[in-house]
C-alpha cells in the first residue's frame, strides 16, 4: 500500500503539512484529517487484497500516512503489517504516541533519509513536541544508500533541523567552488525549478531518492 506525497499544486495538501499543533492523541493533525480523508479507500483496498504479507510505503506526506495507516491497521489481526517503508518522513506525533507505536511497529519501520532533505528534522522537538518512530537509514548529499549498509539499530530523533541547514550550506559552497552542480532533482523543467528550492529541498524530491536507491529515472517520465 502506498500514499503519495505533497503535491506541490495542491493547496489542499500543502495546509496539512503546516497543521502542526499535537491533537489530543500526541498527533501531528493535518497528517491525521488526511489519512481520515482516504480511510474508507484504504478499508477496500485491504478487503480485496491478495491474501499475504502487507507492506506500506509512502513519501514526505505519503509517508507520515503510511506510519499512521500501519498504526491504524496493527489492531486489526487479518491485516497484520509486515513492515513500513518511509522516504523523506516528517515527524507524526509526540511522545504518547511514540510509545505505543513503538511496540509494536518500531521494528518494522524504516524511514529512509537523503542527503540534505530538511522534512525529516520537522516539525520540532523543541518547540512543538514532536518525535519520530521506526529505524532510520541515511545516505550523504549526492550518494546513494549503501546495499549493505543496516538501519539503526535503536529508534533515534535525528536529523537535528540546524545541523541539516549547516550541511547544506557546506555542501553548496563546496560545489559552488568546483563548479560540479548536482543534476536536476527531476527531469524537465520542473527538475531544474525544484533544484532552485531552498534549504536543501531539492534532495526531498522523488527523483532524488530514486537515484539514491540506484533506480534510473526515466527522462520520458517528468513528473516522476
Amino acid at each position: 500500500m502506498a500514499f503519495a506525497g505533497t503535491d506541490p499544486g495542491m493547496i489542499k495538501t500543502i495546509l496539512t503539512d503546516v497543521n502542526t499543533k499535537p491533537d489530543s492523541d500526541s498527533m501531528h493533525p493535518g497528517f491525521r484529517e488526511a489519512l481520515d480523508a482516504v480511510w474508507q479507500q484504504v478499508e477496500t483496498a485491504i478487503a480485496r487484497r491478495t491474501p499475504g504479507p502487507l507492506y506500506v510505503t509512502g513519501h514526505s506526506l505519503g509517508a507520515a500516512l503510511a506510519v499512521l495507516a500501519a498504526f491504524r491497521l496493527q489492531p486489526k489481526e487479518a491485516t497484520e503489517v509486515s513492515a513500513v517503508y518511509t522516504y523523506g518522513l516528517p515527524r507524526v506525533g509526540g511522545q504518547a504516541f511514540v510509545g505505543q507505536y513503538e511496540p509494536i511497529l518500531g521494528d518494522k519501520t524504516f524511514r529512509l533519509i537523503n542527503g540534505d532533505d530538511p522534512v525529516p528534522s520537522v516539525p520540532p522537538t523543541e518547540i512543538l513536541g514532536f518525535r519520530h518512530v521506526g529505524r532510520s537509514l541515511s545516505c550523504p548529499h549526492a550518494g546513494t544508500f549503501n546495499p549493505i549498509s543496516k538501519p539503526a539499530s535503536a529508534l533515534d530523533n535525528e536529523p537535528n533541523f540546524a545541523k541539516v541547514e549547516q550541511e547544506f550550506a557546506a555542501h553548496t559552497l563546496g560545489e559552488l567552488l568546483r563548479g560540479r552542480w548536482q543534476p536536476p532533482a527531476q527531469p524537465g523543467l520542473l527538475g531544474w525549478l525544484y533544484g532552485l528550492l531552498p534549504g536543501g529541498l531539492a534532495d526531498h524530491m522523488q527523483a532524488r531518492y530514486l537515484r539514491a536507491l540506484g533506480t534510473p529515472v526515466g527522462l520520458t517520465n517528468p513528473l516522476i
